[in-house]
Protein backbone atom coordinates (compact mmCIF):
# COMPACT_ATOMS: atom_id res chain seq x y z
CA UNK A 1 0.00 0.00 0.00
CA UNK A 2 2.86 2.59 0.48
CA UNK A 3 4.78 1.69 -2.42
CA UNK A 4 1.09 2.54 -4.63
CA UNK A 5 0.76 6.04 -2.39
CA UNK A 6 4.14 6.73 -3.10
CA UNK A 7 3.39 6.06 -6.86
CA UNK A 8 0.46 8.41 -6.70
CA UNK A 9 2.66 11.03 -5.45
CA UNK A 10 5.02 10.37 -7.38
CA UNK A 11 2.69 10.44 -10.72
CA UNK A 12 0.89 13.70 -9.68
CA UNK A 13 4.33 15.40 -8.70
CA UNK A 14 5.19 14.80 -12.86
CA UNK A 15 2.26 15.68 -13.82
CA UNK A 16 2.08 19.38 -11.96
CA UNK A 17 5.53 19.80 -13.06
CA UNK A 18 4.67 19.19 -16.28
CA UNK A 19 2.07 21.33 -16.47
CA UNK A 20 4.06 24.62 -14.49
CA UNK A 21 7.11 24.21 -17.77
CA UNK A 22 4.01 24.32 -19.93
CA UNK A 23 2.67 27.10 -18.38
CA UNK A 24 6.00 28.90 -17.91
CA UNK A 25 6.84 27.78 -21.87
CA UNK A 26 4.03 29.88 -22.90
CA UNK A 27 4.11 32.64 -21.34
CA UNK A 28 8.25 32.80 -22.55
CA UNK A 29 6.54 32.53 -25.82
CA UNK A 30 4.78 36.02 -25.92
CA UNK A 31 8.25 38.04 -24.66
CA UNK A 32 9.93 35.58 -27.74
CA UNK A 33 7.48 36.66 -30.56
CA UNK A 34 7.96 40.35 -29.53
CA UNK A 35 11.83 39.41 -29.62
CA UNK A 36 11.93 37.95 -33.05
CA UNK A 37 10.39 40.78 -34.85
CA UNK A 38 12.31 43.67 -33.31
CA UNK A 39 15.07 44.67 -35.44
CA UNK A 40 15.61 46.75 -38.27
CA UNK A 41 13.69 45.32 -41.54
CA UNK A 42 13.92 46.77 -44.96
CA UNK A 43 10.75 48.17 -46.82
CA UNK A 44 10.05 46.18 -49.96
CA UNK A 45 7.09 48.41 -51.46
CA UNK A 46 8.68 52.06 -50.70
CA UNK A 47 12.38 52.87 -49.72
CA UNK A 48 13.35 53.21 -46.12
CA UNK A 49 14.01 50.74 -42.62
CA UNK A 50 11.05 50.43 -39.93
CA UNK A 51 13.25 49.82 -36.90
CA UNK A 52 11.10 47.78 -34.24
CA UNK A 53 12.23 47.74 -30.57
CA UNK A 54 9.13 46.29 -28.27
CA UNK A 55 12.00 43.80 -26.75
CA UNK A 56 12.52 46.39 -24.12
CA UNK A 57 11.75 49.68 -22.66
CA UNK A 58 10.60 52.31 -24.18
CA UNK A 59 8.87 50.18 -26.69
CA UNK A 60 9.26 52.11 -30.14
CA UNK A 61 8.40 52.12 -33.73
CA UNK A 62 10.69 54.19 -36.36
CA UNK A 63 8.94 54.76 -39.44
CA UNK A 64 9.91 56.99 -42.06
CA UNK A 65 12.28 58.89 -39.50
CA UNK A 66 9.33 59.47 -36.91
CA UNK A 67 9.87 57.76 -34.04
CA UNK A 68 6.46 56.42 -32.24
CA UNK A 69 6.16 55.26 -28.83
CA UNK A 70 4.48 52.08 -28.60
CA UNK A 71 2.31 49.65 -26.29
CA UNK A 72 1.73 45.91 -26.91
CA UNK A 73 -2.18 45.74 -27.16
CA UNK A 74 -2.00 41.85 -28.01
CA UNK A 75 0.09 39.04 -28.89
CA UNK A 76 -1.82 35.99 -30.98
CA UNK A 77 0.75 32.66 -30.61
CA UNK A 78 -1.64 31.22 -33.59
CA UNK A 79 -1.43 34.05 -36.00
CA UNK A 80 2.36 34.89 -34.55
CA UNK A 81 1.29 38.33 -34.45
CA UNK A 82 1.61 41.22 -32.68
CA UNK A 83 -0.66 43.94 -31.99
CA UNK A 84 0.90 47.52 -31.01
CA UNK A 85 -0.29 50.66 -30.05
CA UNK A 86 1.06 53.67 -31.37
CA UNK A 87 0.91 57.33 -30.25
CA UNK A 88 1.25 59.71 -33.04
CA UNK A 89 2.87 63.26 -31.85
CA UNK A 90 -0.41 64.56 -34.28
CA UNK A 91 -3.05 62.85 -33.74
CA UNK A 92 -4.96 59.58 -32.26
CA UNK A 93 -3.09 56.25 -30.92
CA UNK A 94 -3.54 54.03 -33.67
CA UNK A 95 -3.37 49.64 -33.95
CA UNK A 96 -0.41 48.25 -36.12
CA UNK A 97 0.22 44.70 -36.43
CA UNK A 98 3.49 42.61 -37.04
CA UNK A 99 2.67 39.14 -38.46
CA UNK A 100 5.44 36.71 -38.95
CA UNK A 101 4.88 34.89 -42.56
CA UNK A 102 7.35 31.97 -42.05
CA UNK A 103 9.22 30.75 -45.51
CA UNK A 104 8.00 27.10 -46.53
CA UNK A 105 11.37 25.19 -44.41
CA UNK A 106 10.61 27.18 -41.62
CA UNK A 107 14.00 28.70 -41.55
CA UNK A 108 13.37 32.27 -41.46
CA UNK A 109 10.20 34.60 -41.70
CA UNK A 110 9.15 38.20 -43.49
CA UNK A 111 6.79 40.61 -41.43
CA UNK A 112 3.22 41.69 -42.45
CA UNK A 113 3.29 45.01 -41.35
CA UNK A 114 -0.64 46.30 -41.23
CA UNK A 115 -0.77 50.07 -40.72
CA UNK A 116 -2.42 53.32 -41.68
CA UNK A 117 -5.25 50.86 -43.78
CA UNK A 118 -1.95 49.44 -46.33
CA UNK A 119 -0.14 46.39 -45.79
CA UNK A 120 3.52 45.76 -46.86
CA UNK A 121 6.47 43.25 -46.64
CA UNK A 122 9.40 43.64 -44.21
CA UNK A 123 12.18 42.24 -44.54
CA UNK A 124 15.20 41.56 -42.50
CA UNK A 125 17.85 44.46 -43.30
CA UNK A 126 20.42 43.28 -45.58
CA UNK A 127 18.29 40.65 -47.39
CA UNK A 128 16.04 42.98 -49.37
Amino acid sequence: MKKTLNAKAFTLLTVCVMLLLLFFGACSNTADLQTQVSGKWQRTQADGIVDINLAATPKTLVLDGQSYTAEIEGVDQGTYTVKVKVHPSDGDPETWSLSQKWNDNGSSFNLAFRHNGTTETLVPAGKS
